[in-house]
């Protein structure tokens, strides 16, 4: 870490990860194992979700025959 002045940006990101209203949810490896497998849940679902729009029934111009 270098010696410059903290950012307002620092402090704001500091300030959220320390928030004390998040450890419930870290309280037990039990809850961390769910916090991080709905993540990954959500992460897949909107990666599936954003593929299905952009690629099934895409109206993709096609060449035409002479």
């Amino acid at each position: 870490m270098t010696t410059d002045r903290i950012t307002r940006y620092d402090r704001s990101m500091l300030r959220l990860m320390n928030d004390r209203r998040g450890r419930p949810l870290y309280a037990t490896a039990t809850r961390r194992r769910l916090v991080v497998a709905l993540h990954i849940a959500l992460t897949v679902a909107i990666g599936a979700l954003m593929t299905h729009t952009t690629t099934d029934g895409a109206s993709w111009p096609t060449p035409t025959a002479p």
